[in-house]
């Protein structure tokens, strides 16, 4: 399996992992080195994604000689269907607060009593993005971050860049919500066109936001 860099945001109660794959079977095999770690070094692992990408984790997990049946029997590994959980936690496109730390803070606190550390993954905020559903991701965003603030967790976040646009918001929005940095990927790390096409992206925000300023902004 290939080594994969990742950019490592840190506070004192979780680390959030950041890597750009360049396609979709790059994702999964990252994803499966993931939670390899997480069951292999003891800790829980909590998995919200669409079903092609479960199935293929799966199957890859599986190949690696892990018994992912008694993984799960014995609830060391969870995993959620990311659109239906979505839907159980939106309201008129606006996420259900309560509900959200509800549900999801007590499979963290179950998780942590059991194993002590708990490793996530989750494709909702993708699911938002793609649907334009740009205020409601951001919502999503500020929920995950008070989550992880108040668990210990080690987060895991994947990007595609056949979708620019969605990886400097999400970034911006990251830094604004938890006012952590955004990390710049080397050539090395990353590849030219990759740079390219966030350079491209990012300028779009920019004129975004400053079309979407009054007219006073612009004067200061």
């Amino acid at each position: 399996m290939n080594t994969y860099r990742t950019k490592l945001m840190t506070s004192s109660t979780y680390s959030h992992k950041v890597q750009v794959c360049q396609d979709k079977t790059v994702q999964a095999e990252l994803l499966t080195q993931y939670i390899s770690d997480g069951l292999l070094n003891n800790e829980a692992v909590i998995i919200t994604a669409r079903p092609a990408l479960r199935k293929s984790v799966w199957s890859k997990l599986q190949a690696l000689g892990l018994d992912m049946t008694s993984y799960k029997a014995q609830g060391q590994i969870k995993l959620y269907d990311a659109e239906l959980l979505l839907s159980t936690v939106l309201i008129d496109d606006a996420i259900d607060e309560h509900y959200f730390h509800t549900f999801f803070g007590s499979q963290i606190e179950a998780a942590q009593a059991a194993y002590g550390k708990v490793r996530a993954f989750g494709e909702m905020l993708d699911i938002l993005w793609q649907r334009e559903l740009h205020d409601t991701a951001l919502q999503l965003e500020n929920l995950r971050n008070e989550l992880c603030k108040k668990h210990e967790l080690t987060v895991l976040c994947t990007y595609l860049p056949n979708d620019p646009d969605h990886f400097v918001l999400q970034r911006a929005c990251n830094c604004r919500a938890s006012s952590l940095p955004m990390y710049a990927l080397s050539a090395e790390e990353s590849g030219g066109t990759l740079f390219e096409l966030f350079g491209t992206a990012w300028n779009k925000i920019v004129d975004q936001l400053t079309q979407s300023k009054p007219a006073s902004d612009h004067l200061r």
